[in-house]
């Protein structure tokens, strides 16, 4: 299933849902039994004597998946099936796909740019570079222990705070930042410079910051209110440092803020190798 529906305009639904079907000699009655079940779990019945034209775009990828399900197939390929949809739609039938997996219990390969779509619809994730596998875990692997600084950067929205410093008695140093790394758990040991990296909502805000591993004081250049949080850019090291603030926040464009660091959520990279330490 690709980003273009590829839909026959001169036939029905079910014509282009049984077109491969009838090609491959598929017995009559199989074929009417394979749409049939097919149309059930898209839920488009009502749409088979339709054509193209006169579906919507939702419609018409459901009817793209329903071609591709009446196949009965061990793996399915989805390549950017979405992203030719509005975003309400896109957030629809991303649940509609999530379903259908379940039910059905196939392997899918699903192709995205859409950080949100791997995360909410994947099992594992396999995020490249270049053609090259970055790393290859579940959703909560990938967003809490980046293997990478790519993945690290890549994954998350606002990105992961990143700041370049080094590694001495314990502590990370980066200009005003001074964190202690008692709580920071080291896959490897860590030489020369390094990365430290915070996602904005991991840095604590307000009272929340007193007692943190590392408190400063910032101040808000960017406020935006998203109703379920807010969202507030500051700089750290004259470097964009996001801060996530659950729910509906008074803080305006201008103030100040003061903001708590712990190294138990923070990830550290290899400046070198940029890979995770």
């Amino acid at each position: 299933v690709f980003q273009s529906y590829a839909l026959y305009p001169q036939m029905s639904v079910e014509g282009n849902m049984s077109f491969g079907l009838k090609n491959a000699r598929v017995p009559k009655s199989e074929i009417k039994e394979r749409v049939a079940r097919a149309a059930d779990i898209l839920q488009i019945e009502p749409l088979l004597k339709r054509k193209p034209s006169a579906l919507s775009g939702g419609q018409r990828q459901r009817v793209a998946i329903g071609r591709a399900l009446v196949r009965d197939v061990d793996v399915f390929l989805f390549d950017e099936p979405l992203s030719n949809l509005d975003a309400k739609l896109r957030a629809d039938l991303r649940v509609e796909l999530k379903q259908l997996h379940d039910r059905l219990d196939n392997t899918m390969i699903y192709v995205t740019h859409d950080q949100v779509e791997a995360m909410t619809l994947a099992d594992r994730i396999a995020i490249m570079k270049d053609g090259i596998i970055q790393q290859l875990a579940s959703p909560g692997e990938i967003y809490s222990r980046p293997a990478n600084l790519y993945v690290a950067d890549f994954i998350g929205s606002p990105a992961m705070n990143l700041q370049r410093g080094t590694v001495e008695n314990g502590r990370f140093l980066a200009g005003e930042l001074s964190v202690p790394l008692d709580s920071y758990s080291f896959e490897r040991e860590a030489t020369g410079d390094v990365w430290f990296g915070i996602r904005p909502e991991h840095v604590l805000v307000g009272d929340e910051a007193a007692g943190a591993d590392l408190e400063l004081s910032v101040k808000a250049e960017v406020v935006e209110p998203l109703g379920s949080d807010t969202l507030v850019l500051t700089s750290v090291n004259g470097k964009r440092f996001w801060l996530r603030i659950s729910g509906q926040s008074k803080v305006a464009t201008g103030d100040s803020l003061r903001a708590g660091v712990n190294s138990a959520h923070a990830s550290l990279f290899d400046a070198g190798d940029e890979k995770r330490l």
